[in-house]
């Protein structure tokens, strides 16, 4: 993909940045480490929704007391 941008993008720093992008990507906490971690503590009802196939948002209800 930094081929890619660096023949595409306008700015010289995007090849860059994307390498960092797709680092940090290969970095992050399996999703489902993320919500064992939110059931763990206490949430219910723990949901992952993903967007384009790479991004994730998390949901989970707070318990009454």
């Amino acid at each position: 993909m930094p081929w890619v941008a660096a023949r595409l993008a306008s700015h010289r720093d995007t090849p860059e940045l994307l390498r960092y992008h797709y680092d940090t990507i290969e970095a992050c906490v399996a999703p489902e480490a993320v919500m064992a971690a939110l059931r763990l503590t206490g949430f219910a009802e723990v949901v992952r929704n993903v967007e384009l196939g790479i991004f994730s948002a998390y949901g989970a209800q707070k318990p009454a007391h």
